[in-house]
């Protein structure tokens, strides 16, 4: 018998059930992430390598730019860090273009534009107490790749404090400008349910940034 197809949200991943440690949905959906992740590392790795090559008709390749491009952007990416970690909504927005969007691709819809995304912050940051740890980071021509950890400090019907962490990754694009034209957000979505299931809340939709 050929075991069924699950398939991630974002087109193009697939994963097949290999057994009995993959007849648990939240399972399959870890190994969804996991394979996402890595897909979206080589994908852009392979989209930096090829615009390297065919935008320098001699076929040489100018290290010294290329390493100021990475350098801007890890600036970048330090002062939009800065603004997710201490919570800063006007800063966040400041660094987004006037037509940005912004997806936590967790059954929610983007959130278009700068002023939007403000609003949107604003409220996320109201709702709910979360840290970031940082993992991996990518830096490509005009993007970065950052893989991470939400922490949240959550309460059970209870009241009884429980600590929570959802992997995530974010897929950032930015414009010759340096202004943030797309977020994406990836989440382990099996992680946060079982954190806000526990804690009584609705995981349905749009926690993260």
């Amino acid at each position: 018998m050929v075991a069924p197809k699950t398939r991630l949200r974002s087109p193009g991943f697939t994963v097949r059930p290999c057994g009995a440690c993959c007849t648990d949905s939240r399972n399959i959906r870890e190994k969804s992430l996991r394979t996402a992740s890595v897909f979206l590392f080589l994908t852009y790795r392979l989209r930096v390598c090829n615009c390297i090559l065919h935008n320098k008709p001699t076929g040489r390749v100018d290290v010294r730019a290329i390493a100021e491009q990475s350098n801007d952007l890890e600036k970048l990416f330090a002062r939009y860090h800065v603004g997710w970690t201490t919570r800063n909504p006007d800063l966040i927005a400041s660094l987004h273009s006037d037509d940005t969007v912004f997806w936590v691709h967790d059954g929610s819809e983007p959130v278009n534009g700068r002023e939007a995304l403000r609003q949107h912050c604003i409220g996320l940051f109201a709702k709910y107490q979360f840290g970031l740890e940082e993992g991996r980071k990518l830096f490509g021509a005009d993007h970065w790749i950052f893989e991470g950890s939400m922490t949240m400090d959550l309460l059970d019907p209870n009241g009884k404090p429980f600590p929570a962490k959802v992997e995530m990754v974010d897929v950032v694009t930015v414009n010759e400008s340096g202004e943030v034209t797309r977020k994406d957000v990836y989440l382990n979505g099996s992680q946060k349910d079982a954190a806000f299931s526990r804690a009584g809340l609705d995981a349905g939709r749009g926690h993260q940034g």
